[in-house]
Order: structure tokens, then sequence, then C-alpha cells
């Protein structure tokens, strides 16, 4: 990713018609409103926030989950259970069990409008944004940084939060 994206669709989150550069509904920015840094909330009327998980070895160790697949096992057993943020448990199996860190991405935004954080390598992130207005649905995602030149380029592993 060297720009924006749509955290919905994964559509890139502008287009070119002829010589003019036209934002469209992007959720997600690298690099351009601060400097090599995720930003959400990027419309004027959204409010966001992206909470860092922390490093997806040290959520496996500390909540003891299996992990062999570099972060995929926590990445993809991340999910919304009503007031709660969810993850597997090793035993038993496929039975999961909350994850507290992830609690403040449900609470209610505050006033500020977009917010940035700088990617770490290997970091699980979880992003909301939410429209002041509530005229478009409130966008839950998961992001694993996947790779990272910093300033350049981020290389994410994404998808919407189910649950959420």
């Amino acid at each position: 990713m060297t720009h924006t994206l749509n955290l919905v669709d994964g559509s890139f989150g502008a287009r070119i018609e002829g010589t003019v550069f036209r934002e469209t509904k992007a959720h997600l920015d690298f690099s351009n409103y601060a400097d090599d840094a995720l930003t959400v909330a990027l419309d004027e009327d959204d409010r966001g926030m992206i909470l860092d998980l922390g490093h997806w070895a040290d959520i496996a160790r500390e909540r003891e989950v299996d992990e062999a697949d570099g972060g995929g096992i926590v990445f993809s057993s991340l999910s919304v259970d009503g007031a709660d943020v969810r993850i597997a448990r090793r035993h038993p199996k496929d039975s999961f069990q909350n994850l507290l860190a992830g609690r403040p991405i449900l609470s209610t935004l505050g006033g500020e409008h977009r917010a940035s954080i700088r990617p770490a390598l290997g970091h699980v992130y979880l992003v909301r944004v939410e429209h002041l207005h509530k005229r478009a649905p409130t966008v839950f995602a998961k992001i694993l940084v996947v790779a990272h030149r910093p300033g350049e380029s981020i290389v994410l592993r994404w998808e919407p939060l189910p649950g959420a």
C-alpha cells in the first residue's frame, strides 16, 4: 500500500479522471496525512481509532495461542462478539477467549477526527471508522503489518472485523 485503501471492499482510495486526482471513500492512508504513519478516518465527517495490540508473537505467547504461521492464527481468529474482542484459545480447540486489550475499539469515540499511528512490523492493529452523521455504517477492521519500508510503502494483511 502506498496511498489509501477502502476497508470495506479493498478498493484503492482514489482514482484519476483525465488529469484530476479524485479521492473516493477511503478509510486508511499510509504516509500522506502523517509522515510514515497509518491514518484512519480520512473524510472530514469521519471519526476514527487505530489500536495497536502488539506483535503477533507476543499476543500468541501471552494468550497461549498455538501459532506457527507468522501471525496467521492470531490474526484470523480475532473477532468481535457483542462487547468483547475475542481470540483463539489453545485448549479446548475451537474455543475463544476475550482480549481485553481490544476493548477500547468498541468504546465511544471522542471528538478526534483522524487517528494516526506509526506502523511496526508484525504488529496487529484494530481499526474503527465512524461517520459523524451516521450516513455510512461504522467500519471495523483488523490489520497485520507484513512488510514496511519507512516512508515508502507498507504491506498489510487486513480484513473487515467479523461480528462488529
